[in-house]
C-alpha cells in the first residue's frame, strides 16, 4: 500500500488516499479480501469451510506500506504459507528486497513478473500453492502437529463454485453480502443489474433480499467476537455537509454547466436516497456535454473510488464477520445543523435549555428513523450485534422503545476520513487479555491545582475499588503535551483513563485535550503506537457530535488504541466519575462472578454492552425517583437489582422485564411506564460511545 504518512494526497470528500484511486488497485485489494484465511480451508467441504468461518476464522490479512512490510517480514521467517499482493511500485520495491525466509513468498499482482495473476483470480486461485507448500512444509516437520492430524486422509476440495439460483445484482448496496457468499464457494446463476433510481425502495428491497439470502445459508452459530450485522452510510467531511460553503461555489464555478452543477449535487452529494437520479428533459437533451465536462469528470470519478473503498471496507467486515452488511439511506447524514444546535443547547444549564435539548433530540431520531424507514428498522431489530460505520449518531435512534445503543451490542466505526475507515475495517487482529491483566489500570490526569473537578474522578475510581480492593488504579499527572507524550511512552497497563477537560474547534477543525496550559490536538501527536488497546475518556466532547473527523477519539484510534470510549456531548463530572468508577468495578465483581459460573471469555464490546444497560437503567429509574416520584429508595432498589440481574444474564427481553417490575412496584399500567421512559428521553449514558473494534479485545477469564 501506499504510504500516507509521506505527504501522499488525500481524497477531497472522504479522505482516502489517491494513490490507490486506479481500477488495478481497486480491483487488486477486492480480491485480496477473498483469498482463504488459513491453509486447513483447502482441505475442507463447503459447509466446514462456512462453520468454521462463522465459529473460528479471521483473515490473516495485513495492508502494509513498504516500510511496515520490511519491519513485518521477519516474523514470517519459517512461514510456509506468506503471499505477497503489489502493484506498480509496491512491485519493483519487493523484487529488490533480499528475503530471507525459508519459503519463498507467492508474489501476486497484475504486472507480468509476478508468480500468480490476480486478474484471473477465483476463490481457488491459491488451493494449488498451498497444497504444494503444505507437502514441503510437511516434509520439513515445519508445520504443527494439530495441522497434519486435521488433514491426514484429507483430500483437497474440488475446485468447483457451488451456483445458487439467485442474481447477483452487479450493485455496491448488495456487493458485501454477494461477496461473503463468493469468498465461501458460491456463485450466481445470473446477472439481474439493479440500475440507479431515485426511489430508495427499490435499493432497500434489493439490500434486504440479498442480506436475507446470505443469514439462509450461513445459517451457523457465530462467535461473539463476530457481528451480525454490519449497518453503514458512506459520508463525506463534516464541514462539507454546509452546501453554501465557498468549497462548493468553486466548485460550482468549475462545473459551469447547469446540468452538471445540478447532477452532482442533487444527484451525488445531496441525494438523500442511495444512488442515481431522475432526469428531467432538459437534462436528459443536456448529458453528452454534462459527461465531457472536464471538472464533472474529475469530481464523479473521485466520489465514485471513494464510494467504491467504502463498499471495499463493508466486504472486508462482511467477510470477516461472515454477516449481512446493510446500507441505510444517506438522508441521515444530513442533520449537521442540527446536531450543532443539540451540542449548544446541552452546554446550557437552565430548564428551558433542556426542554429544547430533549426537543431537538426527539426531532433528530425521529427524522432518521422515518429516513431509514420501517422495513430497514424491523429487520435490523432482528439482530443482536451490530457494527455501525457512520459519522451520525445512528445508536440514539428508537428500537424496540429504547435506543439502538442498549437494544444491541454497538462497536462504532466512523466513515472518514476513508483511510481510518479503511484501516480500522480490515484489522483483524484479536488482542487477548487475562482477567487479572485488566485488574491494572493507569489514569492520565491533568487540572489546574484550584479546579474544583481535580480529584473527582480519583474519588469516584478509589470508591468502587475499595469495594473489593482487586482494581491497581496509577494515576499519573501531566501538565504538558510534552509530560503527556513522555508518559504515553511508559504506560504499561491495558486499559489508559483519560482525566481532563475536552473540546473541539467546530466541523472544520481538530478536537483537543486540555494538558495544563496546552491544547493538546492527539490527532499530530507523535505517538504512533504507544496507545493502550482500550482507552477510556472522562472528558468532554472527545468524539463530538458537532465536531470533525479529527476528534480526540478517532486521534487515539488512529495511533493505536483498539477501542476507545469517547463522549458525544459534554459530561457531568460528577457523574461520569460513577459511570467511570462502575466500569472499574465489573472489572472485578462482574467478571469474577462469570468466571465462576464457566464463562471461559467474553470480548469488551460485550462487557462495556451490558454495562451500558445497566448504567440506562439507572438513569432511568433515578429519573422516576427524584423527578417523578414514582419510586422510593427501598423500591428503586429493588427494581435495580431486578434490573441488573436480567442484564447480566444475558436476557434479550431485559427491557421488559423492568417495565414489569416497575408496573408491580408503582401500579402504573405498561403503557404509563412506557411512556414516562420515552419521555424521559436522552439521558446521561447517551452521551458514551463504543469506537473502534472492542469486539477485538478477548478477555480471557
Amino acid at each position: 500500500m501506499p504510504d500516507q504518512d509521506d505527504g501522499t494526497m488525500n481524497s477531497p470528500f472522504q479522505g482516502f488516499l489517491v494513490d490507490v484511486f486506479s481500477d488495478d488497485y481497486y480491483q487488486t485489494m477486492t480480491k485480496v479480501l477473498s483469498y482463504p484465511i488459513n491453509a486447513t480451508e483447502v482441505f475442507m467441504s463447503q459447509q466446514e469451510l462456512i462453520e468454521y468461518r462463522c465459529e473460528f476464522g479471521y483473515p490473516n490479512l495485513f495492508l502494509l506500506n513498504i516500510r511496515s512490510l520490511v519491519e513485518t517480514l521477519p516474523f514470517f521467517l519459517n512461514h510456509p504459507f506468506v503471499c505477497i499482493t503489489c502493484i506498480g511500485d509496491e512491485l519493483k520495491f519487493v523484487k529488490t528486497l533480499d528475503l530471507q525466509l525459508k519459503y519463498s513468498p507467492l508474489i501476486i499482482g497484475v504486472e507480468p513478473e509476478v508468480d500468480l495473476d490476480i486478474s484471473r483470480f477465483n476463490m481457488f486461485m491459491l488451493d494449488d500453492f498451498i497444497i504444494k507448500r503444505t507437502n514441503e512444509a510437511l516434509n520439513n516437520g515445519d508445520l504443527p502437529r494439530e495441522f497434519s492430524k486435521y488433514i491426514d486422509n484429507r483430500q483437497p476440495r474440488e475446485k468447483q463454485a457451488n451456483i445458487l439460483k439467485t442474481p447477483t445484482r452487479t450493485h455496491s448496496v448488495t456487493h458485501p453480502n454477494e461477496l461473503v457468499l463468493m469468498s465461501v464457494g458460491f456463485d450466481f446463476e445470473y446477472v439481474n443489474t439493479l440500475r440507479g433510481s431515485g426511489d430508495k425502495n427499490v435499493f432497500i428491497n434489493a439490500i434486504i433480499d440479498s442480506s436475507r439470502n446470505l443469514q439462509s445459508i450461513l445459517n451457523y452459530r457465530r462467535d461473539d467476537s463476530k457481528s451480525d450485522l454490519i449497518v453503514y452510510s458512506p459520508s463525506i467531511f463534516t464541514h462539507l455537509y454546509n452546501f453554501k460553503d465557498h468549497f462548493w461555489n468553486q466548485i460550482n464555478r468549475e462545473l459551469k454547466n447547469k446540468s452538471a452543477k445540478s447532477f452532482i449535487m442533487n444527484g451525488v452529494f445531496k441525494n438523500p436516497s442511495y444512488s442515481g437520479m431522475d432526469l428531467d428533459k432538459s437534462m436528459i437533451k443536456d448529458m453528452s456535454k454534462v459527461l465531457d465536462n472536464k471538472a464533472f469528470q474529475a469530481i464523479m470519478g473521485t466520489r465514485q473510488f471513494e464510494l467504491a473503498y467504502t463498499t471495499l471496507a463493508m466486504n472486508s467486515l462482511a467477510i470477516a464477520n461472515m454477516c449481512p452488511a446493510v446500507r441505510v439511506p444517506n438522508a441521515i447524514n444530513f442533520h449537521n445543523g442540527m446536531l450543532r444546535d443539540i451540542e449548544s443547547l446541552s452546554n446550557i444549564d437552565d430548564k428551558k435549555a433542556k426542554v429544547n435539548f430533549q426537543k431537538k433530540i426527539r426531532n433528530l431520531t425521529n427524522s432518521m428513523k422515518e429516513e431509514i424507514g420501517d422495513k430497514l428498522i424491523n429487520f435490523i431489530s432482528d439482530s443482536e450485534s451490530i457494527t455501525l460505520c457512520t459519522d451520525t449518531p445512528l445508536e440514539w435512534v428508537i428500537f424496540n422503545k429504547v435506543p439502538l445503543m442498549f437494544t444491541h451490542e454497538v462497536s462504532k466505526i466512523h466513515t472518514t476520513p476513508g483511510n481510518q475507515l479503511l484501516k480500522i475495517s480490515t484489522n483483524f487482529s484479536n488482542f487477548t487479555f487475562k482477567h487479572d491483566e485488566l485488574l491494572r489500570i493507569t489514569v492520565f490526569r491533568s487540572f489546574r491545582e484550584t479546579d474544583p473537578l481535580k480529584h473527582t474522578l480519583e474519588h469516584g475510581l478509589k470508591h468502587f475499588a475499595q469495594i473489593d480492593n482487586k482494581v491497581t488504579i496509577k494515576i499519573v499527572d501531566v501538565e504538558n503535551e510534552q509530560e503527556l507524550i513522555e508518559a504515553l511512552n511508559k504506560v504499561d497497563t491495558p486499559i489508559l483513563i483519560f482525566d481532563c477537560h475536552g473540546n473541539h474547534g467546530g466541523s472544520d477543525e481538530h478536537g483537543w485535550l486540555c494538558i495544563g496550559n496546552d491544547r493538546v490536538d492527539v490527532w499530530n501527536l507523535p505517538c504512533n503506537g504507544k496507545i493502550p488497546p482500550i482507552v477510556i475518556l472522562s472528558a468532554c466532547l472527545t468524539s463530538a457530535i458537532g465536531g470533525s473527523h479529527a476528534s480526540v477519539a478517532n486521534g487515539l484510534l488512529r495511533h493505536g488504541a483498539i477501542t476507545v470510549l469517547g463522549t458525544l456531548l459534554p459530561v457531568d463530572a460528577v457523574k461520569s466519575s460513577v459511570f467511570v468508577g462502575r466500569i472499574i468495578y465489573r472489572l472485578s465483581g462482574y467478571l469474577s462472578a462469570l468466571k465462576s459460573l464457566g464463562v471461559d471469555y467474553l470480548t469488551w464490546r460485550k462487557f462495556l454492552s451490558s454495562f451500558f444497560r445497566m448504567s440506562f437503567c439507572t438513569d432511568v429509574l433515578t429519573e422516576l425517583r427524584d423527578i417523578y416520584g414514582w419510586l422510593d429508595r427501598k423500591q428503586y432498589e429493588q427494581v435495580h437489582f431486578e434490573a441488573n440481574k436480567v442484564i447480566n444474564m444475558g436476557r434479550p427481553d431485559w427491557f421488559y422485564v423492568i417495565v414489569d417490575k416497575l408496573t408491580f412496584e408503582t401500579g402504573k399500567t405498561r403503557k404509563e411506564v412506557e411512556d414516562a421512559i420515552d419521555e424521559i428521553g436522552f439521558v446521561e449514558t447517551m452521551n458514551y460511545s463504543q469506537l473502534g473494534r472492542p469486539e477485538n479485545v478477548i478477555i480471557r477469564l
